[in-house]
């Protein structure tokens, strides 16, 4: 610690990390002034503020940092850094910075423009202090644990209201990409990255993961890209992308799809909203196990969710999807296309508890499902409400479950789901050979019967009443079950059920003996899968 030099110690480094940029004052050792005294100004209980300009004392005395901008050990500030616009300055302090951690802080100071191409190198976080549109025409890049971090806020909610810290595309840029992540376990937070796409008709992504694993992108708006708001991309087979982790991203007004996967497995979703985007919402390519939850997907050209893969790389299966809203998408809610040619491609898939709401952008009336399986199979679908508006905009079918040939559909389970009134052709639909295992819901209730008297080697029948089906449609279908809840009185007695009339089933007891027999007069449980 010097009279004019540099102030770097644990102790400042301690006090920038308590709360905001006011110092925790009685935690400081002072550094001595730089001029016309070299007395200690005040008590350690005095407040003392950190800015760009150095630490400031309370009678306004300026301890200045250094010219090459060390605030403190890891920290510069690009500012204080020599370039021709604010990308030149950042890359001069990461340059200063060298092979240490640490950070780069950025205010309007830098100047508002990013013209030079930024690489923020291994272990350096790239941190907005202050707000402000930065208007971009050249790629940031991030390299391995490097970040990039604005201003904190609360997620955006596209054009009415920002975050604090946007990067706006310059007009005109038409950049491959916004942001560029090559590395690796990089952290992307807290702005808005907007592609501009009006004045960028050939630009790429806005953010671009390239073979850079387990990236976690959290309060960021992704808008108005001329391609796809957030890519995954990985090598055939080699899932480098895996594992991004996405929490209240707002990914909306993008030409392409909201998030984009390319052989990437294990992609998290949670607490986003994917909206009005010109392709889908989320489409997953040879990409398998994405989670995604507590989400909003809507609004979306083509389809909410596309699942599909090329027959080449790896499958796209096992995606789970829970807990989500669904509505107004143009075409399917949920497409999944389990097949290409004879191959299995997407299976296993999990869909629970999600709400799919009507859509009014669903045109023709009749054409398309909230969710559409194609293929595949072994899937799970339950807990689900699905409403549609009716005409003019109704959807075909709440699941639609076809084939591209006979036997390419496994089995699957589809149960206790609920449904309004209002689709066109039906709550749900199966073309497949094998049945796909359909069960939309069970249904339970007992009753006592005496039958009386059973002549020797004949049968008799009695009913039991037992309510409505799905979707308040009369139950006319089914399979059927029952047994007696205690012991009927002879052993040689044989029992089945089946589905006799609306809302009917009838228990057939049968005496297969030589002797009449007279069962006694018990409860009897019934059960009808649907």
């Amino acid at each position: 610690m010097g009279r004019a030099g540099v102030f770097v110690g644990s102790s400042l480094l301690a006090a920038i990390l308590c709360n905001s940029v006011l110092l925790c004052a009685q935690n400081i050792e002072r550094p001595t002034r730089p001029s016309r005294s070299t007395s200690v100004v005040g008590t350690a209980l005095d407040p003392v503020r950190l800015t760009p300009t150095g630490i400031v004392f309370p009678d306004g005395t300026i301890q200045t940092t250094a010219a090459s901008g060390i605030l403190a050990n890891g920290i510069r500030m690009a500012n204080q850094f020599t370039g021709e616009d604010c990308g030149e300055k950042i890359n001069a302090a990461d340059a200063d910075l060298g092979t240490s951690a640490g950070e780069i802080w950025v205010t309007q100071a830098c100047g508002l423009t990013i013209s030079t191409a930024v690489s923020v190198s291994a272990n350096h976080t790239l941190r907005w202090v202050q707000g402000g549109t930065y208007t971009q025409s050249a790629t940031i890049t991030l390299g391995a644990n490097a970040g990039m971090v604005g201003a904190p806020s609360a997620m955006a909610i596209g054009l009415s209201v920002q975050t604090q810290v946007m990067l706006k595309q310059a007009d005109g840029a038409n950049l491959p990409a916004m942001i560029h992540a090559v590395g690796g376990f990089n952290v992307i937070q807290d702005m808005t990255v907007d592609g501009n796409k009006a004045k960028n008709r050939s630009a790429g992504q806005n953010i671009l993961i390239n073979q850079a694993g387990r990236v976690e992108i959290m309060r960021v708006t992704t808008q108005n890209s001329n391609s796809h708001g957030i890519q995954f991309t990985s090598s055939t087979f080699g899932k480098e992308s895996c594992c991004g982790k996405i929490t209240k991203l707002m990914s909306i007004n993008n030409s392409g799809n909201g998030i984009y996967a390319l052989n990437t497995s294990d992609l998290f979703v949670t607490m986003s909203e994917i909206e009005n985007n010109s392709q889908n919402g989320i489409e997953l390519m040879d990409s398998p196990a994405m989670r995604l939850e507590n989400s909003d997907i809507g609004g979306n050209s083509l389809d909410g969710i596309y699942v599909h893969a090329s027959g080449t790389g790896i499958q796209s299966l096992g995606q789970i999807i829970v807990g989500n809203q669904f509505g107004n998408d143009y075409r399917h809610d949920i497409h999944i296309v389990g097949n290409v040619g004879s191959t299995f491609t997407s299976l296993v898939n999990s869909i629970v508890a999600n709400s799919f709401l009507a859509s009014a952008n669903r045109t023709p009336n009749n054409t398309y499902d909230d969710i559409l399986l194609i293929d595949g199979g072994q899937n799970v679908i339950t807990g689900n409400f699905f409403g549609t508006s009716g005409a003019p905009n109704a959807a075909k079918y709440a699941i639609e479950v076809t084939e591209t040939a006979l036997g390419r559909a496994l089995p699957s389970v589809i149960q206790a789901n609920s449904y309004n009134t209002n689709f066109g052709t039906g709550t749900v639909s199966d073309t497949t050979q094998h049945g796909y295992g359909t069960i939309t819901n069970t249904l339970r209730t007992s009753a006592t019967l005496a039958f009386g008297a059973i002549s020797a080697n004949s049968c008799t029948e009695q009913g039991i009443g037992i309510g409505l089906g799905v979707g308040s449609q009369a139950l006319m279908t089914g399979i059927a079950t029952a047994s007696p809840n205690a012991d009927l009185g002879n052993a040689n007695l044989v029992w089945s059920a089946r589905v006799a009339a609306v809302n009917m089933v009838n228990v057939r007891l049968c005496n297969p003996t030589t002797g009449s027999i007279t069962p006694k007069a018990v409860v009897w449980n019934v059960a009808v899968v649907q």
